[in-house]
């Protein structure tokens, strides 16, 4: 099997299990904690996705210079000192992060979150533990990203699969057998991140070409990689900023009760990015070898059959989700109060994300092209969030989570038009057609036709429908409308044609 669809796969796997290790905990959390200490589970995940706008580029720098130099056997003791001096770096600002974290802590509790049932004294002790963790777990995207760059995405998927059950499970476990408040919770989560990063380190370091002599810190690395990587470092910040910039104006604006029910919907839109980030790992490298041969064809090709794939898997997930959200909730939390204040908002950050993952791909073609695209990638960014941010607080003020909601899905749906217009004049010069119809319209279509007839089935039943009976027409439902995305799809639909027939040749 090629190693690109290895990658594909492993990813998948590990996306998957990862994504189900962070959702199938999240009622057990609420039920053992409480929704406020929840509430502040999610004001840590959005301070770890903040923080990592101080990775000013390195993880993806690392990743890029290791995929060159691996290829290059002589140059081993180049790649050794690569990886000492930029673990270096990582580390002093993993270390920067914690004593922010940790010195702010006592005023982010009494003045920035607004609780009602845990004290200041239990916000700040849980805020000081939230600056530890995020410390020792934020080097681990740095090992992460060496290891994608050796091309060992079977073995980081394989510990990322265990640290994420370790991770979940084991707080479970904390919460329900020692002591069931936030600071339990946080005290495992630095345990457990200590040791995933420390085994990340150790695999990049195995993994790593020997060298003729001892890796060392150097200051001409740096020096040769900066431009680099404060390009992708201001890129990603803005990036970063614009996905995260409606939690954060709620985190302040909101209850932190009102804030879990937002968190728990962003959990379920998110999951959609374990659908395409696999995609766009594996196809990334690829797109940057076909720009570098100016092999314009295949690029195309390529491009499209990637974006049929992402289409036609996220159309009857996103639609699913949107069109089912209060049963899903209901399945999953088994809490009809988190069901009726969530699935609302669940339903429509679902349709944002769906949006936002259309961009994924068309940004990977724009950032192999070079550094004039990743500057357009900024400005775009710099352009939205200047936007984005007082329409999330008006929105908030005036409607409340469905607002904040709801300016996302239409901001969405204004910027992806444009960055597809601004590309292909451009690049792929004449292919923006074709991806409206072939890599968008069809797959989404098709799926909206299934979901509305299936939803409509659904509802216009007027008795008591059983959970067991429920989720298997849900499951019923997420297959045809899966099916449904897929036929419509061309790339997709001949390789599934493809794959038949290639089985009955086989079979006879």
């Amino acid at each position: 099997m090629p190693k690109v669809r290895r990658n594909v796969i492993a990813n998948y796997a590990g996306n998957g299990w990862t994504a189900l290790m962070s959702l199938a905990f999240i009622p057990l959390y609420i039920k053992l904690m409480g929704v406020e200490s929840y509430g502040l589970v999610g004001f840590y995940t959005t301070l770890l996705s903040v923080f990592v706008l101080l990775d000013l580029g390195i993880s993806t720098t690392v990743r890029w210079h290791l995929a060159r130099l691996s290829a290059e056997p002589e140059k081993a003791h180049e790649a050794r000192n690569l990886v000492r001096t930029l673990e270096w770096v990582y580390w002093g600002t993993a270390l920067l992060i914690g004593v922010i974290v940790y010195s702010l802590a006592p005023w982010i509790a009494s003045s920035y979150l607004q609780a009602e049932e845990l004290s200041p004294e239990i916000l700040q002790e849980a805020l000081e533990l939230i600056g530890l963790t995020i410390a020792v777990r934020w080097p681990f995207s740095f090992y992460s990203g060496g290891l994608m760059g050796l091309q060992k995405q079977e073995l980081y998927n394989v510990i990322r699969a265990v640290i994420e059950t370790l991770r979940g499970g084991g707080a479970v476990l904390i919460l329900w057998l020692v002591s069931p408040t936030i600071q339990a919770f946080f005290v495992w989560q630095i345990i457990i991140s200590l040791a995933g990063t420390a085994a990340l380190g150790y695999t990049l370091w195995r993994s790593l070409p020997a060298g003729a002599t001892k890796a060392q810190f150097e200051f001409s690395v740096l020096r040769d990689l900066w431009r680099f990587s404060a390009a992708v470092s201001a890129h990603d910040i803005l990036v970063i900023a614009v996905t995260q910039i409606d939690k954060l104006i709620l985190s302040k604006l909101v209850t932190l009760e009102l804030f879990a029910y937002y968190t728990l919907a962003t959990t379920v839109a998110s999951a959609l990015y374990n659908l395409i980030t696999p995609v766009a790992s594996a196809l990334y490298p690829r797109f940057i070898q076909l720009v570098t041969l100016r092999d314009e064809n295949r690029l195309r090709e390529l491009y499209h059959h990637g974006c049929q794939v992402m289409s036609a898997l996220i159309a009857p997930t996103a639609i699913v989700l949107a069109f089912f959200s209060a049963e899903v909730l209901l399945l999953w939390t088994q809490n009809p109060l988190l069901v009726e204040n969530a699935h609302l908002i669940t339903s429509v950050l679902v349709l944002a994300k769906a949006l936002e993952s259309l961009q994924f791909l068309p940004g990977s073609l724009q950032t192999a092209h070079g550094m004039g695209w990743i500057k357009f990638g900024i400005y775009l960014s710099l352009a939205s969030l200047l936007v984005l941010a007082p329409a999330v607080y008006y929105a908030t003020t005036n409607f409340g989570l469905l607002g904040a909601a709801a300016t996302m899905l239409v901001f969405h749906a204004i910027i992806t038009p444009i960055m597809i217009h601004v590309q292909h004049r451009r690049l792929l010069i004449g292919e923006k057609l074709r991806w409206y119809v072939e890599d968008v319209f069809m797959p989404f279509a098709a799926a909206i036709v299934a979901a509305l007839v299936l939803s409509w089935a659904l509802h216009s039943y007027n008795g008591q429908v059983a959970q067991p009976i429920l989720f298997i027409y849900l499951g019923g439902a997420s297959a045809i409308t899966l099916l449904a995305a897929a036929m419509a799809t061309p790339y997709v639909r001949r390789q599934v044609f493809n794959l038949l027939k290639l089985r009955l040749t086989r079979a006879h």
